[in-house]
């Protein structure tokens, strides 16, 4: 069980009401990119809420819990036929992904190679110093949104000394320095944080929609297609370069367009803590090199070179791991399938 950091007594937090932020993002969608919207699930029940917490062994923040009670994920592939993630191509996981992602994970704790080795924890680092736990893989970080390359942004039910119940991070195999977003920390971090992402989006802030929206939009059934990873390319997008089949994407620009949307955010927040002198011990921010996989994939301060430390990418879907290319991008790894080949059919001759 994780240590409870919150209880009954504790008082509640404060933070933008997520009924009003998520009807603020389900009408700018609506507006802008119908296809989207439609793969917004609903909201899960009280019961599926509380078997989660029983198998996490600890409550979700308040946050987290009203957040899902009203939206539960998104279903790519659902009947609108938009495969897009949510957070310019991060897919934001169910309840049901989310637990998968988190148990996949468990399976890494003790394994004396990654999350048992002691010399690879001691090159983990966090920023905001000491706010997230030295460690490469923590049964208290949750995964909310995933790039499907093994790395997250997600909330922390169990922070370091200097960090804080429900905080938003950034964290995965890529990121040997886990990341506080500005924003978002605090026990209402995810509120926060998703309360500025719509900010940014309704001020059309940091990011462009390219394609154009299809006409046809959804007709409203519920085909429980659900994730295939085969979907999202590397750099936490859709599959291709336009989102649904050559349709919109969400996708970042200005500073950090082409990014990788996990690097991209991790930077960003690090310059912030860096401003007001609570980012990297020892270290003084260096000019930005996107992808050069320096420490946390990002560049922004100088450091070891990264862990080396390689695991399986986890799949919400299949238990076993698929085994295929790897493919390289913006320094992210993911797993890519072999496109289907054609069926061979028979001949007259064989018929005969």
């Amino acid at each position: 069980l994780l240590p409870l950091h919150h209880t009954a007594t504790s008082p509640p937090a404060l933070y933008p009401r997520l009924q009003h932020t998520w009807a603020r993002l389900q009408t700018w969608l609506s507006n802008e990119f119908t296809e989207l919207g439609d793969t917004l699930n609903y909201g899960a029940p009280p019961d599926i809420l509380a078997s989660v917490e029983e198998q996490l062994g600890t409550p979700l923040p308040s946050a987290v819990r009203e957040s899902y009670s009203i939206v539960d994920g998104q279903e790519p592939e659902s009947s609108s036929g938009c495969s897009e993630g949510l957070f310019f191509g991060l897919a934001l996981l169910s309840l049901e992904d989310s637990l998968a992602e988190w148990s996949f994970w468990r399976e890494v704790d003790g394994d004396p190679s990654t999350g048992a080795n002691a010399h690879l924890r001691s090159q983990m680092h966090s920023v905001p110093p000491n706010w997230i736990k030295q460690e490469y893989s923590c049964r208290g970080w949750l995964p909310l949104a995933t790039d499907r390359a093994g790395n997250y942004l997600g909330v922390d039910l169990d922070p370091g000394e200097g960090g804080a119940y429900g905080q938003v991070i950034i964290f995965g195999r890529d990121f040997d320095t886990k990341v506080v977003l500005r924003r978002g920390e605090g026990e209402g971090g995810w509120a926060t944080w998703l309360a500025s992402f719509v900010d940014d989006i309704e001020n059309g802030t940091g990011y462009e929609v390219t394609g154009q929206q299809s006409d046809e939009g959804s007709d409203g059934s519920d085909d429980n297609v659900g994730f295939e990873g085969y979907f999202f390319n590397p750099s936490g997008g859709a599959r291709g370069h336009g989102g649904a089949d050559g349709g919109q994407t969400l996708r970042l620009n200005g500073q950090y367009k082409g990014w990788n949307v996990l690097e991209a955010w991790a930077d960003k927040s690090t310059r912030a803590w860096a401003q007001i002198g609570m980012g990297l011990e020892s270290s003084e921010p260096v000019e930005s090199q996107q992808g050069t996989g320096l420490g946390m994939g990002l560049g922004v301060f100088p450091m070891a070179s990264r862990s080396g430390a390689e695991i399986p990418i986890p799949d919400a879907i299949e238990s076993n791991p698929v085994t295929s290319d790897a493919t390289v991008h913006h320094g992210i790894s993911t797993t890519m399938l072999h496109p289907p080949q054609p069926i061979e059919l028979p001949t007259r001759s064989d018929i005969s």
